[in-house]
């Protein structure tokens, strides 16, 4: 029987897909927009890369592909296709979002709410021993800036920074209540923080929020060389946002499910780093990067600069991290998974190399390219 994945073009999605299929060498059904030849060219793809090579045998084998979409009435599925799938789907993991940190609420709702749903319903109708896995994220916290956060807290009394935060608040809300109707079921609400890699990235990959940050640099890399290489930018000197390599969010996340067996109820993880990331490794990370930028950190920019007026415009989401201190409990992961090895150190020189992670290495963009923004910073 399948384990159903949404979301798996996406930078995490594509990540838990190619574990699924390649070490735990599950079937594995993926939902996604477009023709199934295509979605699976594309998978094909990101597998590949993953892989960094042929797939062992089997693999692609057991990749079943569904033209769907999480925003219509049966996942976009004829409703034969739906029967079959609820009745035989083994486990839910639902991944799928919209991660821009620039859209509106509405379109965010419509994907990360109204998507949401959509998967609860398919999960009402599965059978009862079926666990789903809701991916949702640390920053549900909202504008939560200091102190400690319980994993089992949501609330929206502080507000949100962006509305990506307010709509996948929202969605979790959905799934605690529904949870909380159907205590037999067993639910599972992980909360990565930001997700990263060092790893080289094409252009045509899911990116990363420093990949994506690194190409921004990258394009204005030129125009803030010199004596008009200081930037400064509307970030506390002592900010600190947690940041956690993807290949270590992905094996916490499997084993995490694979540890909880038969098990019912609701439990909601925070999948985080054991240490925070200060903003200053992540400055001294960008110079290290692009040789004559200097970053300067400072509470408000009264008469900002030509470039200083870019970076605001182009990275509002981002920036709005930027006073944050604030730190995620991990006492179920590690209760959970005692076994499994904290994550290295993100140090300047891995940061450095995440920037370059994506097409915005020092001479590479392309300049027939627009502008770089972004979009997926979360998880």
């Amino acid at each position: 029987m399948p384990v159903l994945l949404t979301g798996a073009t996406g930078f995490l999605g594509s990540r838990l897909l190619h574990r699924l299929l390649v070490h735990r060498r599950r079937e594995v059904a993926v939902l996604g927009r477009g023709p199934a030849s295509l979605l699976r060219e594309r998978l094909t793809r990101l597998l590949l890369l993953e892989e960094g090579g042929p797939l062992p045998a089997g693999a692609a084998d057991r990749l079943h592909c569904l033209s769907g979409d999480l925003t219509r009435p049966w996942l976009g599925l004829a409703p034969a296709e739906y029967s079959r799938l609820a009745r035989h789907v083994e486990a839910i993991w639902h991944c799928g979002a919209d991660t821009s940190l620039t859209a509106g609420i509405e379109r965010l709702r419509t994907v990360n709410v109204v998507g949401t749903r959509s998967v609860l319903s398919l999960a009402e109708a599965a059978r009862t021993d079926c666990p789903l896995i809701h991916v949702s994220t640390a920053f549900v916290a909202g504008r939560r800036r200091g102190g400690g956060v319980p994993e089992d807290a949501l609330a929206g009394t502080h507000g949100f920074e962006t509305p990506y935060e307010r709509s996948k608040f929202e969605a979790e809300v959905d799934v605690r209540e529904w949870a909380a109707a159907r205590p037999g079921r067993q639910v599972t609400v992980l909360r990565p923080s930001i997700l990263l890699t060092d790893r080289p990235l094409p252009d045509w990959a899911p990116q990363h929020p420093l990949g994506t940050l690194g190409r921004i640099v990258g394009q204005l890399h030129a125009a803030v060389t010199g004596p008009a290489g200081q930037v400064r930018v509307p970030v506390r000197p002592t900010a600190e946002n947690n940041a956690v390599q993807v290949e270590y969010a992905v094996e916490a996340a499997l084993r995490l499910v694979e540890r909880r067996g038969a098990g019912t109820g609701l439990r909601t993880v925070h999948v985080v780093h054991p240490v925070n990331t200060p903003a200053r490794p992540l400055f001294d990370a960008i110079e290290l990067r692009f040789p004559g930028v200097r970053i300067i950190p400072a509470d408000t920019i009264p008469d900002p600069g030509p470039i200083e007026r870019i970076v605001a415009a182009q990275m509002p989401g981002s920036l709005a991290y930027g006073r944050q201190t604030r730190t995620y409990a991990r006492t179920g992961l590690l209760a959970a998974v005692p076994e499994l090895p904290d994550p290295a150190p993100l140090d300047t020189r891995y940061l450095a190399d995440a920037l370059g992670s994506g097409s915005g290495a020092p001479g590479s963009p392309d300049p027939a390219a627009g502008p770089v923004t972004e979009s997926a910073v979360l998880s």
